[in-house]
């Protein structure tokens, strides 16, 4: 019997029949890799967005609290409007106000780059993304928030987020940017896995504010051997070494966004080794249905070695109740949602005929592929960004496709560059034109 217990326990995990709690980390945690680290300022909006009327966050990071006015470690939510030219400070929570917006110190003229949030003066540093109180920042200030310390004053004292980073980087070129990442993660030696034969499952019954993380591992300290799925209000991204890959932005496969609002996810995996092919699935298990839906499906053409596994939080606690690993449900079992689609009994991502994969599940994009199963034409081919590139059955006219890969090339290249930084291929010099490779 006790033999028995020890191989279920082994191979099933901890089955949780209470609830229990994974603790938030501190605000502006889940970016902190991403902005201190990588030196990156791929969470941070654009002046341009920032007075455009769209929400976004300002997370505020100092040695010390301001009395009565701002925690250490606090997050807010700001928008601009336009209308008044004032800048309106949104708590988690609390229903914002005529008197919650602001534009002292000269901060209604969006030429200065300059917010005020909640009457305390900052100007934006548009390349790192930070705010820092100038000595006319804080002259200004004083009046309104009578406790504010000299100390603050020539000090980056916060960084600008988007509202949802997620669903930002889903409109960016794959692996350019790392992302969110868990701020807490529950590692143990009983949250173990052996997708090779057949493939496992974690199952889960969550809630929370924030994000919820899984994450598998080949080696839990290196988080280049990661796979992470990220559960947001947003949507669903799904991580490989810490930078995005595919993202499924469906209303029916984010989260509630609410710390008494429960609802049950699993996270399958399976590594092929006959096919050398890891595959990871994310889906919901509704309360009146015994399937599983599955709304993100994802491929690599590699075996990691996925022996770990986790979950985690971000800047919001997150509860748990009944974590446990399962086999890997069967076709008849499975119910294909949005972006996916049934072959052979499995769900498999949609996406564009000449993509590989794409970043955002039920793309009909060839910009927005993961691979190309043809050629591929960069950026400079094409508008768009550096990172940029469009599948193709073949190559554009007046270029081949370049040896030794499956990128497209010129024939001969127009020396003139368009205004948006691309160029022009041909397959012969013009008339008005010279060779200057002949």
């Amino acid at each position: 019997a006790l033999q028995h217990a020890v191989t279920v326990y082994l191979e099933e995990g901890i089955f949780v029949t209470s609830e229990s709690l994974i603790p938030p980390g501190e605000p502006g945690c889940e970016t902190a890799e991403l902005v201190l680290l990588d030196e990156s300022n791929a969470g941070a909006p654009f002046w341009q967005e920032m007075i455009s009327g769209d929400e976004f966050k300002i997370v505020f990071i100092l040695p010390y609290s301001i009395p009565r006015f701002l925690k250490a470690r606090d997050v807010l939510h700001v928008k601009y409007r336009s209308t008044s030219n004032r800048w309106l400070t949104i708590r988690a929570g609390v229903t914002p106000h005529m008197f919650d917006g602001h534009q002292n110190g000269n901060s209604g003229d969006i030429s200065r780059q300059k917010v005020s949030v909640m009457g305390l003066v900052m100007t934006y540093n548009e390349a790192t993304g930070t705010f820092t109180v100038t000595q006319e920042d804080y002259d200004a200030s004083v009046p309104i928030v009578s406790q504010l310390p000299t100390w603050i004053i020539g000090m980056e004292i916060a960084m600008a987020e988007y509202k949802s980073l997620l669903e930002e980087l889903a409109n960016r070129p794959t692996g350019s940017t790392r992302g969110q990442m868990p701020c807490n993660l529950q590692w143990s030696n009983a949250h173990r896995i052996d997708p090779t034969d057949g493939g496992k499952c974690i199952h889960f019954t969550a809630a929370s504010e924030g994000d919820i993380f899984v994450v598998f591992a080949a080696v839990p300290n290196n988080r280049n051997t990661w796979i992470t799925i990220e559960i947001s209000t947003s949507g669903v991204g799904l991580y490989q070494a810490m930078r995005l890959v595919t993202t499924q932005l469906a209303e029916g496969a984010q989260s509630p966004g609410s710390d008494t609002l429960y609802q049950s996810y699993f996270v399958c995996i399976t590594e092929d080794l006959a096919e050398t092919r890891t595959t990871l699935q994310f889906g919901k298990t509704p309360d009146s249905e015994d399937r599983g839906h599955i709304w993100l499906v994802h491929e690599i053409e590699d075996i990691i070695g996925l022996h770990y596994y986790a979950l985690g939080s971000g800047d919001q606690p997150v509860k748990l109740m009944g974590v446990r690993l399962m086999e890997k449900p069967t076709g008849l079992n499975l119910v294909c949602r949005q972006g996916t689609t049934k072959e052979d009994g499995r769900c498999v991502q949609v996406c564009h005929d000449e993509c590989d994969g794409c970043r955002t599940t039920g793309s009909d994009n060839p910009r927005d592929c993961i691979g190309c199963k043809n050629v591929k034409v960069p950026f400079r081919y094409i508008t768009g960004s550096a990172d940029g590139f469009e599948c193709s059955a073949a190559c554009p006219a007046g270029m081949k496709v370049a040896p030794g890969t499956n990128s497209c090339q010129c024939l001969k290249r127009m020396e003139e560059e368009a205004a948006d930084d691309t160029v022009e291929c041909v397959a012969d010099c013009p008339l008005t034109h010279y060779d200057d490779n002949n």
